[in-house]
Formats: C-alpha cells, structure tokens, sequence
C-alpha cells in the first residue's frame, strides 16, 4: 500500500514553500513526501493517520512530518459539520535553508529534532500556542525575513521537550504494495467505520477474496483489521469526547461499537484511560490534563 509521492514546491530553489489551502474538504489521499512539512489546521476536525498513529484533528491541530512518513487527515462531512477546512502548510526540504547553514555546530538541535519528526511530532502546551502565532506570521512575510521566521520556528522546537512523538519507534513503511488498493480501503474505513464493517464488504473493496484480507492488512500496517478499525472508531471518539456533549454511551454507538463494554476496553487499552476520564481531564477536572483543541481568537480562513 505505497503511499502517494507529493513534492511540489512552488520554487525549488528557495528549498521551502508556505502555502494556505482552503477547500470544501481535504481530497488528499494517504501519501508522502521527500520534504518536511509543519501544517497547522484552521479550519476543520476529524481523523488524521500518521504512520500507525490513528488521531483526531481540530482547529489549532499542529503537526510536524518527516520526510516519506505516510499520513492523511480525513475530515467530517456530515450534517453537523464546519463546513470548509482550512490548513496552513509549510514544506522545506531536508538541507534547508542550506547545507552549510545546517552543518553550523548551533543547528545540531535543530537537527535532532528533524530527526525526530520522521516519526511525526505535535507541538503541545505553549510550544504549540508559539509555533502558530509565528507560522501564522509567514504568509504576509517575505524574503530574509520569512526565512529568519521559520528558523525561529524549528530552533523554539529544538529548545522545547512539549511535543509529542507519533508514528510508533518501530515503524517501517513498505515501498512495495498497491497504493490505488489501499486508498480504496482507508477511504471505505473512514467512511463507514460508523457502522459495522463485515469482512466480506472491505475485502470486496480490496479486490481480495476474504480469506486474505487479514494477511495483506497485518503485512501492510503491522495491525489485525479489527484492530486497525478500532483505532480509526477511538480517535473519533476522542474528538466526540473533546468538543461535545454527548452521553458517553451515544458517542459509543456514533463511533460504531455495538456495546458500551467494548467500547470501554478498547478505549483504555489504546488511551490508558476510560471515556469518563479521558473526557474529565480535557475539561480540567482531574490530574493529567491533556491540552484542549482550541481556535485562537482571530483566526481566518
């Protein structure tokens, strides 16, 4: 399942390009690049894979991807959605802004960090909040200045630990496989992960008989199709819990689990936590606070 390659800097030779994308809903399907990209989410939610990390997104959303790591974000597009998504993107490539420049003995943290956005990392907390103000600065800066800002950018990342790892330290993507296959499966996943999902339907979808659906899932993502589809049905549900107010038990049947224990377990075993406490602490009520997606004010798109 090789994931589509996309490198399309608008001009080379500046070795990084900034650009706003703004659409009805994210058309890109799972894919790659050579490049580094920092994309910052302004309008929109839903899920996002990264490598074998299953996710949710929201206004404010940060992240941080290596060069050839897979990823995708898969927005909502039901009746209760947002309405057009809105990302702001910076690409760059690996030797920027030169590789003198980059060999310099003060840019051994910055590289440090690069060589740990190869597994993807969410800017957290204040570092964060002081990556997108500056990133939200680079559309209306130019030249020296504009460079100056995104190496602001990557040395506040060399100098925080507040960012999260994503993509599993173990992960490995295959460059062998059937990319037009597996955009197929992963659409049909986030599509209808909602509701119960027969294998006979997704090997269908595959072009697989059912007997080897199971085998071409583990070789290409390293998870049980059941396992990999709880993943997608989780993430949603850490959204549901983050921005609604929803019994715990609807968001359970609108993820697409058919009993309330279930999804319990498959909850904690993939977040540590119940959905009453995962919930709790987005909200400030008990120790461990994870940080609550936000839009900061001002923000247009």
């Amino acid at each position: 399942m090789e994931p589509l390659l996309v490198d399309n800097l608008p001009e080379a030779e500046l070795r990084y390009g900034v650009k706003l994308y703004e659409r009805a809903s994210f058309v890109m399907p799972w894919h790659m690049h050579n490049l580094y990209e920092l994309t910052l989410i302004m309008a929109g939610r839903g899920t996002r894979i990264v490598g074998d990390r299953i996710g949710s997104f929201f206004p404010g959303d940060l992240l941080l991807v290596g060069p050839r790591l897979p990823h995708v974000w898969k927005d909502d597009r039901d009746e209760e959605s947002d309405g057009d998504v809105c990302a702001l993107t910076l690409q760059f490539t690996a030797d920027f802004p030169s590789p003198e420049f980059l060999a310099l003995p003060q840019m051994r943290p910055v590289q440090r960090v690069l060589d740990r956005a190869r597994r993807g990392l969410a800017p957290q907390g204040a570092l964060r909040d002081q990556v997108e103000a500056k990133m939200r600065r680079l559309p209306e800066t130019e030249g020296a200045r504009q460079v100056l800002l995104i190496l602001e950018i990557l040395a506040d990342m060399a100098e925080s630990q507040e960012w999260m790892l994503l993509a599993s330290n173990g992960y490995t993507f295959s460059k062998g496989g059937d990319a037009q296959r597996w955009n197929r499966i992963n659409g049909f996943i986030l599509e209808n992960f909602h509701r119960a999902i027969p294998a006979r339907e997704l090997a269908a979808v595959a072009g697989l008989h059912p007997s080897s659906l199971g085998r071409y899932f583990k070789h290409a993502t390293g998870m049980r199709v059941t396992e990999y589809v709880n993943q997608v049905r989780i993430g949603h549900a850490c959204r549901l819990l983050a921005t609604e107010e929803k019994p715990i038990v609807e968001i359970c049947y609108d993820c697409g689990f058919q009993n309330l224990s279930h999804f319990n377990r498959c909850f904690r075993k993939l977040k540590g936590v119940t959905p009453s406490t995962y919930r709790a602490r987005l909200k400030g009520l008990a120790p461990g606070d994870t940080p609550r997606p936000t839009r900061s004010a001002g923000a247009t798109c």
